[in-house]
């Protein structure tokens, strides 16, 4: 067989058909010639082999079972997983586990019976314009953002509600101790107390002053006490409130804890300030260790101890004219206890608002 084109006449042969063209003109060999050049040549047509798939008889290997950490997210696993159920943290990041002091918890969790009835705990909002308000939410009852529509209803809450779950946690109070407790009910961006995320479906206590966070939004517990010292941080408005009971209260106005954490007033301020940093310089004016006063009782009148550690900024106290110094403190009395008496400590820029309330109207 030669090629078709006149011009050439080159004898076809194999090389030619493997190459699909005349190899003495280059000329495009099309199909019917290339069928033609096979048979003469006795070359079959290509086929592609064919493929068996063999049936798939081994046995699925099952997943260890595992956990994911909550603070870095790696699954633990065998002996990981067994101590972390038994208390121990993370060994990856050292995230605390759930089950750490686990006799505390799980005390506190089998005496958290829950309240019957219509039963409300009271908190106080340290977040937005709303900031100070104080709310009531039901004990033992999943809640999520629609529970919290009526102190998040102004606009700026907006955007601070869609960051919360629509079942986000739950609040338990023991009928035995009053202790409150707080479980988190699988939210996704967390809840946390004093800063530590808390994990289900271990309730965690949440004592007053403690700082309770929803993502970024700021809570703390109201006092049920018929007497309680009104704490307020009035450059930000963030609002504490702590029960006079029968032992003395001590109350730290500085910016760290006795175990070098943050304190809740301070942890509610910055997040209130987050994005303004002129309000955040100020309040690093405070010391780590700045103004401690304690509160006692003493018999129908309550003592308050004021002293301020050396070398740290000078504090102002307004009304109170009974102000009786020492080389070490300052001493006052509240006497009358129907009186409604508040005492303003000032540091720079800083402002406190401390005030005894006998009664909650």
């Amino acid at each position: 067989m030669h090629c078709p084109d006149p011009n050439c006449g080159h004898l076809l042969g194999q090389a030619d058909l493997a190459a699909s063209c005349c190899q003495g003109c280059s000329d495009i060999l099309d199909a019917t010639q290339i069928e033609d050049l096979r048979k003469q040549f006795g070359i079959a047509t290509y086929a592609p082999p064919e493929i068996t798939i063999p049936d798939k008889t081994e046995e699925v290997i099952p997943l260890p079972e595992f956990e994911h950490c909550p603070g870095c997210f790696a699954p633990l696993m065998e002996g990981d997983l067994l101590a972390w159920r038994q208390g121990t943290p993370c060994p990856f990041c050292q995230e605390p586990s759930p089950q750490q002091n686990a006799t505390d918890s799980t005390q506190a969790s089998s005496d958290s019976e829950v309240l019957p009835g219509p039963d409300t705990l009271s908190f106080i909002l340290n977040s937005g314009p709303n900031i100070g308000a104080t709310f009531s939410l039901p004990i033992g009852v999943d809640l999520g953002r629609n529970d919290l529509r009526h102190v998040l209803a102004m606009p700026e809450y907006e955007s601070k509600r869609g960051y919360l779950s629509g079942e986000h946690f739950k609040v338990y109070v023991s009928k035995e101790s009053g202790i409150v407790s707080i479980e988190d009910l699988g939210s996704k961006n967390g809840t946390y107390i004093n800063g530590v995320k808390i994990v289900g479906p271990v309730p965690r206590e949440l004592a007053y002053g403690d700082v309770l966070n929803l993502h970024d939004l700021s809570f703390c517990l109201g006092s049920p006490s018929s007497q309680f010292l009104r704490v307020t941080h009035k450059s930000s408005g963030v609002v504490t409130e702590h029960p006079l009971f029968d032992a003395p209260l001590r109350l730290h106005l500085g910016r760290h804890t006795s175990d070098g954490g943050r304190e809740a007033w301070f942890r509610m301020a910055q997040t209130e300030f987050f994005g303004n940093s002129d309000a955040l310089d100020a309040l690093d004016t405070i010391s780590r260790r700045h103004l401690f006063l304690v509160f006692e009782r003493k018999e129908d009148q309550i003592s308050v101890s004021i002293w301020n550690e050396d070398d740290k900024m000078a504090f102002d106290v307004e009304g109170f004219e009974d102000l009786v110094s020492t080389s070490t403190s300052v001493f006052t009395h509240l006497i009358d206890p129907d009186a409604h008496k508040s005492m303003i400590f000032t540091y720079g820029k800083n402002v406190f608002e401390v005030e005894y309330v006998p009664v909650r109207t």
